[in-house]
C-alpha cells in the first residue's frame, strides 16, 4: 500500500486548473490579431495585401500556440505519474500557471513593437521560465516518492526528464539568439517542436539500450549547456537592459564645420547628429544627441560611399575604422586620420564586427 498522509491532496483539481488555464491562454492568443483598417468597400487586391501583411503576427501566434501545446503535453506527462500533491508542489504549479497566463501578453508585445529588440528576448525568457518551472515540479516530485505512483519505470522517468529539460534549455538559448536574429530562433523552435511529435516509449528497454540512452541524454545536456554559455558570450542579451552613456566635450570656438548629417536606424533604432569639425590642425567626427542599441563589438566606420545604409556597401566600398563605439548614448568624439579624403568618405556606419550587422548609418553632406 502506498504511504498516505492526511495532508496530501488529490491531483484532480490541479489537472482541471491546468486544462482551464491552458485553454484560456491558447484562446486569448488569437486576440493579438488586428483586423486591417480598410473600408467595407475595399477591393480584393487591398484586402489580400492587408491579410498578407499579418504574416509576422501569424508566425508568432503559431510558435506560441504550439509551444503552449508542448508544455500542456509535458505537464500532462508529469501529472500522469503523480499520485497526490502537497503544498509545495501546488505552489510550484501556481507559479507555472502564472507565466503560462502571461504568454499572450508577451505575444502582443512582439506584435505591437516589432522593431524593439528587447521584446522577442522577453518572449523567449517567458517560454524559458515556464519550462524551468515545469522541470522544477518534476524534480521535486521525483525527490518525494510518496507523491508518485509505485510502478514508475526508470526508462519512463529518464525520457520524460530529458523532454522536460530540453524545452527550457532550448528556450533559454533562443532567447539569447533572437536579440540578433529572430528568424534563426524560430527555426530552432521549429526543429525542437518536431522532436515532441515523437511518442514516449512505453516498454522497458534493455540494459544496453538504457546505457546508450543515458549517455545520449548526458551528452546532449552538456552540449546544450555549453551552447547556452557560448550563446550568452556571443550575443550578450543583457546589453539590451544597460546603457553606456558618454558625455565628451569639444571646444568649438575656433572649429570649422565641414560635414553634417543625421543618423537613421538600420538593424537597430538609431538617432542623433554626426558632424565633422576641423580644429587645431586635426579633424574630429562628433556625435550629438546620439542614441542606439548597445551590443558586442560595435565599431564606428567612416565609409567611402555617399550612403552606408546597405550592408553590402559597407563591406565593399571601403572604410576607415575609427575604433569601438564609446557608448550607445550621449555626445562623443572620434579623431580622423590626417590622410582621410572627405570627398570620398561621406557616410558613417555603426558596424557590429562580430555579426556583420549595420546598427545605424548617417550620410554626411
Amino acid at each position: 500500500m502506498p504511504n498516505t498522509n492526511p495532508f496530501d491532496l488529490g491531483k484532480n483539481r490541479s489537472e482541471a486548473l491546468s486544462d482551464g488555464v491552458f485553454a484560456i491562454a491558447m484562446t486569448i492568443l488569437v486576440l493579438s490579431f488586428k483586423l486591417p483598417t480598410l473600408p467595407p468597400t475595399a477591393p480584393n487586391v487591398e484586402v489580400a495585401s492587408a491579410i498578407y501583411a499579418l504574416w509576422p503576427a501569424l508566425l508568432t501566434y503559431s510558435v506560441a500556440f504550439i509551444g503552449l501545446g508542448v508544455y500542456w503535453i509535458l505537464h500532462h506527462m508529469v501529472f500522469h505519474v503523480v499520485r497526490v500533491v502537497d503544498g509545495t508542489l501546488l505552489w510550484l504549479n501556481i507559479l507555472f500557471f502564472l507565466f503560462i497566463s502571461v504568454l499572450p501578453f508577451s505575444v502582443q508585445l512582439v506584435d505591437q513593437f516589432p522593431r524593439a529588440e528587447i521584446v522577442p528576448v522577453l518572449f523567449g525568457i517567458n517560454l524559458a521560465i515556464v519550462g524551468w518551472l515545469l522541470y522544477l515540479q518534476w524534480i521535486y516530485a521525483l525527490a518525494h516518492p510518496k507523491l508518485m505512483v509505485e510502478d514508475l519505470s526508470r526508462p519512463y522517468w529518464e525520457e520524460v526528464s530529458f523532454r522536460i529539460l530540453l524545452a527550457p534549455v532550448t528556450a533559454t538559448l533562443t532567447s539569447l539568439i533572437c536579440f540578433w536574429s529572430v528568424s534563426t530562433s524560430l527555426v530552432i523552435y521549429g526543429v525542437l517542436l518536431l522532436y515532441y511529435f515523437l511518442p514516449v516509449g512505453r516498454r522497458d528497454r534493455g540494459a544496453e539500450s538504457v546505457k546508450r540512452w543515458r549517455f545520449a541524454r548526458r551528452t546532449l545536456g552538456a552540449i546544450s549547456m555549453l551552447a547556452v554559455g557560448v550563446g550568452w558570450y556571443l550575443f550578450r542579451p543583457e546589453l539590451l537592459l544597460l546603457n553606456t552613456r558618454v558625455n565628451e566635450n569639444l571646444s568649438l570656438t575656433h572649429a570649422q564645420k565641414l560635414l553634417t548629417g543625421s543618423f537613421k536606424g538600420i538593424a537597430h533604432q538609431t538617432a542623433g547628429q554626426a558632424m565633422i569639425y576641423e580644429l587645431d590642425g586635426r579633424r574630429v567626427l562628433r556625435f550629438t544627441q546620439f542614441s542606439t542599441s548597445d551590443g558586442p563589438d560595435v565599431h564606428v566606420y567612416l565609409v567611402a560611399a555617399p550612403d552606408a545604409s546597405s550592408d553590402d556597401v559597407v563591406r565593399h566600398a571601403g572604410f576607415i575604422n575609427l575604433g569601438k563605439m564609446k557608448g550607445n548614448q550621449g555626445d562623443q568624439n572620434y579623431d580622423l586620420p590626417s590622410n582621410a579624403d572627405l570627398s570620398m568618405y561621406r557616410s558613417v556606419s555603426l558596424w557590429c564586427e562580430r555579426f556583420n550587422v549595420n546598427f545605424g548609418a548617417c550620410t554626411l553632406r
